[in-house]
């Protein structure tokens, strides 16, 4: 097991996720490599198709999900979370508000860390809002070690650095800012996230934790591809380290398969004596498992919390390439400080720049798989896979009835899931045999054909009966 005490979250509003801005993600984080990436707006606008959730996968990542089906409502979200975390998706069921995730983290052994990222349409209803605010005051009444919620809010007249507005005492912002005190939650971000042109940039992108110190550093990078929400990258500090798992896996090409074989040369029928089928398996996989553990070696991944590089990533970019992705940060930086058109327009031709390199990048790299399909076939099919299929974590599950008590282990959901799966087969005893009527006449046995399906094969059968009995 690896421990660490802090985790960083990336979020950003993407304004369309498209191929482009995902590849552009990828290489961002192959050095920060960041625990959990929020994405809102991942649709366009009036979309016409359902998006699958593989076509965003990362290699190391599972994904959860919101909104992504043409006919539901909102722009669709998506968020990230490192395969070697332990986390739960979560929903708070008096809930109404559609367009968030959360998820539950665990940290440590007893404590648990709610992540919920958000999104609130600029023309969003009274309704929506008051969903909001109730998402906000239910999500601290639940028993969480912290609590931390994101995401592109609009609320531009609000002054974060005070926490106040101009706005009338019924105002949405007003009566935001009193949800805000009444949960007693504070909120991080007060340099500008969102710009474009010559628009005054603001504040929309929020971070609101139940501890002030739980964020020990906050950077607002560059939007990714065209939009124009800063990516805001947080380190989260926890008080208790958490566990990371790390991932082994046995090395069969190295394998003593003589030393195994032996090992296993056992009479079983002893071994299973007087054992019920449970019992039997129990004990063969004890056997085997130790008999692996002693005749093949094991290696680690993905060790010290590093991304593993995979063959389903582009080439790597060359020296001009970086050191353009570097000055669209700084221009970025220099925009939002300035608010100078100049700047602006000069961020825009990097932008443009970087957004034709990450094209031609991926558009590279897969010529270069297919060039090679006939000689490295495995290679094209795990990119393939890559895109088709995802997984994600199997949320805690209510152990009866009753929803009084939740699984919190792997081994709990399972018996929870096979419990209920049996509950659906007809319990048949071993004493009492079924019984059958008997059919006393060559007219009742007629009748009884007639009443089934196939009547032409059930006929042929009836001309085949002695009816003389």
């Amino acid at each position: 097991m690896n421990s660490v005490n802090s985790f960083k979250i990336l979020l950003t509003n993407s304004d369309t996720f498209t191929q482009n801005k995902l590849q552009e993600l990828k290489l961002r984080i192959e050095d920060s490599n960041p625990s959990i990436i929020a994405i809102s707006e991942v649709k366009p606008k009036n979309y016409k198709r359902d998006i699958q959730i593989s076509e965003f996968n990362i290699d190391g990542y599972e994904i959860l999900s919101a909104n992504l089906s043409k006919s539901s409502p909102g722009r669709g979200m998506l968020m990230y979370i490192k395969d070697s975390l332990k986390y739960s998706p979560y929903n708070i069921s008096n809930s109404t508000f559609e367009e968030n995730l959360l998820c539950e983290i665990q940290v440590g052994n007893n404590e648990k860390i709610l992540v919920g990222s958000l999104y609130r349409s600029p023309n969003g209803s009274e309704e929506n809002f008051t969903q909001l605010c109730e998402l906000f005051t239910e999500s601290v009444k639940k028993r969480f070690s912290e609590v931390i919620l994101f995401g592109d809010l609009n609320f531009p007249n609000i002054t974060w650095d005070t926490c106040s507005t101009n706005g009338t005492i019924d105002s949405k912002e007003f009566r935001f800012i009193e949800t805000i005190r009444d949960c007693y939650l504070y909120q991080h971000i007060t340099a500008p996230t969102r710009g474009r042109g010559s628009d005054k940039p603001s504040v929309i992108d929020l971070v609101f934790t139940s501890e002030e110190e739980f964020i020990s550093d906050i950077t607002i990078n560059p939007p990714l591809g065209k939009s124009d929400h800063s990516v805001i990258e947080l380190i989260c500090k926890i008080s208790e380290e958490t566990s990371v798992t790390k991932k082994t896996r046995f090395k069969y090409d190295k394998g003593d398969y003589e030393k195994l074989k032996e090992m296993l040369d056992l009479n079983w029928e002893k071994e299973f004596e007087k054992c019920n089928v449970h019992e039997q398996w129990n004990k063969f996989r004890e056997i085997l498992e130790k008999a692996m553990e002693e005749a093949i070696p094991k290696k680690v991944i993905n060790q010290n919390g590093k991304r593993k590089k995979d063959d389903n990533h582009p080439v790597p970019l060359n020296r001009k390439a970086l050191s353009k992705i570097k000055r669209k940060e700084r221009l970025w930086t220099r925009y939002l400080n300035t608010r100078d058109g100049q700047v602006y327009s000069e961020y825009c031709k990097i932008r443009n720049q970087v957004r034709a390199i990450t094209r031609k990048i991926t558009k590279e790299y897969e010529k270069q798989i297919a060039q090679q399909v006939k000689e490295n076939p495995k290679k094209f099919w795990k990119y393939a896979r890559s895109k088709t299929k995802t997984k994600s974590s199997i949320p805690d599950l209510f152990k009866d009835a009753s929803q009084k008590e939740s699984t919190t282990t792997d081994k709990e959901k399972a018996d929870v899931l096979a419990e209920f799966f049996t509950s659906v087969f007809t319990n048949e005893t071993d004493t009492e045999m079924p019984k059958v009527e008997k059919v006393k006449t060559v007219a009742q046995l007629k009748y009884r054909c007639q009443t089934l399906g196939n009547k032409s094969s059930l006929f042929q059968l009836w001309d085949c009966l002695d009816k003389s009995s």
